[in-house]
């Protein structure tokens, strides 16, 4: 391969990472996080991070309900998917 062919690799490349920059590509479906929250022990919480990061603490949750003695973390699958995207460590 020539220097040449790698040049042209390169600017293939950045053309498209400009395009994405303006249109994101949806590969595994975007999800808008500001829509997302769930509901902890009957509260609300706006911060989905949060509730990801509390999740992956269970071992196991079922139906969207993560159950710990008096403690209840209640999420929607739209959560649920954009916590896996992220890499949170959700077990379902």
């Amino acid at each position: 391969m020539k220097l040449r062919d790698v040049n042209y690799i390169l600017l293939f490349l950045g053309i498209v990472l400009v395009v994405n920059l303006f249109y994101p590509l949806s590969f595994s479906g975007n999800v808008v996080a500001e829509n997302l929250g769930c509901e902890v022990n009957g509260n609300y919480v706006s911060d989905v991070n949060l509730c990801c990061s509390e999740m992956s603490k269970f071992l196991s949750c079922e139906d969207g309900v993560c159950v710990n003695g008096d403690y209840v973390i209640s999420v929607e699958e739209d959560a649920l998917d954009y916590c896996k995207e992220r890499g949170y460590n959700v077990r379902y």
